[in-house]
């Protein structure tokens, strides 16, 4: 299985005046190789889709499908990191030609890191996406909630 990484993508913006409150935004896109894409996603794969620092408390985490792959590409349980494979998606999401343009799954109270109100990583970690079914080659965004409890001055 590949690793593939998407975190050059991602963004930090503040979500209150603390400077340790923000919102983390990732976007793959899988529907050209060129100009920032990345290319098809095979379902052998595992992409990192946002990394995530030593001493942030992640919240919540959403996905969001921006374009629709060709096929029947499903995003099965199977959104975490490397502490568990499954903590920050409790129900499936269709992203292939079953799917909803601009439908919207995040962290549920059934997750794992859901139940317990969110995860604090002691150590750098990445948010890892496997998809199922089939290759996937439209776009999904990625945002998370997190805080900077123990990281440095400010997230970025």
């Amino acid at each position: 299985m590949a690793l593939q990484d998407f975190t050059s993508h991602q963004a930090a913006l503040p979500y209150s005046g603390s400077g340790k409150h923000f919102i983390v935004k990732s976007t793959v896109d899988c529907s050209k190789s060129t100009g920032g894409g990345f290319g098809t996603l095979l379902s052998t794969d595992t992409a990192r889709v946002m990394e995530f620092k030593e001493g942030w408390f992640v919240n919540r985490v959403w996905v969001r499908l921006v374009t629709i792959g060709t096929v029947g590409a499903t995003i099965l349980t199977q959104l975490g990191d490397t502490v568990a494979g499954d903590c920050w998606l409790a129900t499936d999401m269709n992203i292939g030609t079953t799917g909803t343009i601009n439908q919207v799954k995040g962290t549920l109270h059934t997750d794992t890191n859901g139940a317990l109100n969110g995860y604090l990583y002691l150590a750098d970690n990445y948010l890892l996406l496997a998809i199922s079914t089939a290759n996937f080659d439209g776009v999904l965004e990625f945002a998370a909630e997190v805080i900077n409890l123990f990281g440095g001055e400010t997230i970025v």
